[in-house]
Formats: structure tokens, C-alpha cells, sequence
């Protein structure tokens, strides 16, 4: 313990703003006290004191080594990050190396000459495990720095003949669409819209690989309909395996996550808003307190649930 405090109190500073620099002297300035105490309380656990004793002396012999290690890593981020930069899109086949930083650099024209070569070995990975595909999947749906033109060059990809959709392009493992569905924004969005558009299966499993990606919680009205304009099926029921919710329908799903606005939609499209599970649970009993079931309840404060009410208790009011 007193050389972790001797290495924070001599070691050189880490970080490159103003709040790194000198954070490990005071550490080392501040730990120092605890080093005597720490000695003190494993000296009186071993020589018959408490057995509490002993448990905070060693406590605090391991924080020191903690906040070391922590300052260790936090000052060498950096190179961990230029680490991975430098494996991203290092493909063994030059070709592929030139169409990656084409794509980097959103150069469209390369990209439509490169993506139309026969000869393109699309199923080769870079260090990373993820093919050309996904490395403009990565490229195109970074939500900080993605850009138009890398946009583009997914597009182009995915255009040019022999290419397709490709789950394994992200990881040897599979559901990349699924993993691109539950990223947020308008980025992700437009890319699961290429995906199916382009042979992604709108019926393939969510992230988990166990249930359908459509009962996913990350699923928004805007994925949900194009989820369903390319086939996928709205009036399933959850399985087993999707939390807890064996024989919902997605409508409860949608009630239950509060995504009234998607619920108004799935009702829309007549999902059976009348179907009970086998646990007993059914619109009813998840609106309970709603002022669908009692109308003394006061009426929701959300406007989407308000619609959605609405909308339901006239379904309710047809034979």
C-alpha cells in the first residue's frame, strides 16, 4: 500500500486537460493518512482484536491499488483508442482496404468504382471481426460523426451486385440488424430502412437471438412500420422467452413500455385489442387505472395516451 501512495505522490500526472494534471500527488497526499491507519488496524486485528478491524484494514490497503490502476488506465485511454483505430478497417486485401478509407472519407465516386468489383472478397474481416459491410454500417450509423457521403457509400454498397444484406457483418454471431435497431436516432433508422430494403429479414431475431426483433423494447413506431411494410408480422404473439410476456400482443407490449403512440397505430391496424394471455393480463388489466376502465379516474396527462384511449374505447364500442 505505502508504494501505491509513493508511486501516486512521485509518478508522472496523466491527462491532457487541467483536471488531470496533478491528480495523482493529490491522491498520494490524501491516501497518506490512510496508510497509517490501515497499519494500525491490521496490527490490532492481529494481535487479537476485532475481526472487523482487520476487514478495514485491508479495505483500505486495496483502495490505494484500485485508484492506481483506475489513474493507470484513464491516462493510457488514449492509446487504447488509437489501438483500435488503427485495426478498424485493416483488411488483409488491399482492395478492401482502399474501399474502407474511401469510405472514411466519404468519397463517393471510389466507393461506386470499388463496391462494383466481382472480385470483392465481401466476407473477409479486419481485425475488429466485422466485414466491409460492417465497417460502413459502423461508418455510416455513427450518430457524432457519421456523414451524408458515408450514408452514401452504405447505399453504394449495398447496390452493387453481388452485395446483400449480411447479418454476420457486425460480428461472426450475427443480428446486425437487430444490433442497428436499437441504437437511437434518425442515423439508425435510415440504415435499418436500406437493411430491409436490401434482403434483411423484418421476421429475424432481436439482439438476444431468442425472441423477434419487432418485440424488442428498443422498437419505436418508426421501426415497428417498416418492420411491417416488408412483411413482418404485427399480429404475433410474444414468446416465452420475450420478458415475461408469453402471449402478448404487441399492442400490450406497446401499452405496457407506455409507447401509446405506437399502440394508437398497432390498434389502427387491428391488432386484437380484446386477445387475454394466458397470465390473465389483457389491455384492461394493464389500463386498470386508467380512466378507460374507471371513469372517475382523472383523464392522462400524455396527449398519445389520451388518443390512444380514445381510439380505444370507440374499438370497444363496435360489436
Amino acid at each position: 500500500m505505502g508504494g501505491v501512495t509513493a508511486y501516486l505522490l512521485t509518478g508522472r500526472n496523466v491527462g491532457g486537460d487541467a483536471a488531470g494534471r496533478g491528480a495523482g500527488s493529490l491522491l498520494g497526499l490524501f491516501l497518506t493518512p490512510m496508510v497509517v491507519v490501515a497499519g494500525g488496524l491490521l496490527f490490532w486485528g492481529w494481535r487479537g482484536g476485532p475481526v472487523v478491524a482487520s476487514l478495514a484494514g485491508s479495505a483500505l490497503v486495496l483502495l490505494p491499488t484500485a485508484l492506481a490502476i483506475g489513474r493507470t488506465i484513464k491516462g493510457n485511454s488514449h492509446l487504447l483508442g488509437k489501438w483500435q483505430r488503427a485495426r478498424d478497417g485493416h483488411f488483409s486485401d488491399a482492395k478492401l482496404r482502399e474501399l474502407a478509407q474511401a469510405m472514411d472519407t466519404g468519397d463517393s465516386a471510389a466507393v461506386r468504382r470499388l463496391a462494383g468489383d466481382p472480385t470483392l472478397n465481401r466476407q473477409q474481416r479486419d481485425p475488429l471481426g466485422r466485414t466491409i459491410l460492417g465497417h460502413a454500417l459502423i461508418r455510416a450509423g455513427d450518430p457524432s460523426n457519421g456523414t451524408p457521403a458515408q450514408m452514401e457509400a452504405l447505399r453504394l454498397l449495398l447496390s452493387a451486385p453481388p452485395s446483400k444484406w449480411d447479418e454476420a457483418a457486425l460480428d461472426p454471431d450475427g443480428h446486425s440488424l437487430a444490433r442497428i435497431a436499437a441504437a437511437p436516432g434518425e442515423k439508425a433508422t435510415a440504415i435499418v430502412a436500406l437493411g430491409l430494403q436490401h434482403g434483411a429479414n423484418p421476421n429475424g431475431l432481436a439482439r438476444s437471438g431468442i425472441y423477434p426483433l419487432i418485440f424488442d423494447p428498443e422498437m419505436d413506431l418508426a421501426r415497428v412500420k417498416l418492420l411491417a411494410q416488408h412483411g413482418a408480422n404485427i399480429h404475433a404473439l410474444a414468446p416465452k422467452s420475450a420478458g415475461g410476456s408469453e402471449g402478448w400482443t404487441l399492442l400490450m407490449c406497446a401499452v405496457d413500455r407506455r409507447r401509446f403512440a405506437l399502440a394508437k397505430w398497432l390498434l389502427d391496424q387491428d391488432v386484437n385489442h380484446r386477445h387475454a394471455a394466458l397470465d390473465g393480463q389483457s389491455l384492461e388489466t394493464l389500463l386498470s387505472d386508467s380512466n378507460l376502465v374507471h371513469t372517475e379516474a382523472p383523464a392522462a396527462s400524455d396527449p398519445e395516451e389520451r388518443q390512444f384511449i380514445d381510439a380505444l374505447r370507440t374499438r370497444r364500442g363496435r360489436p
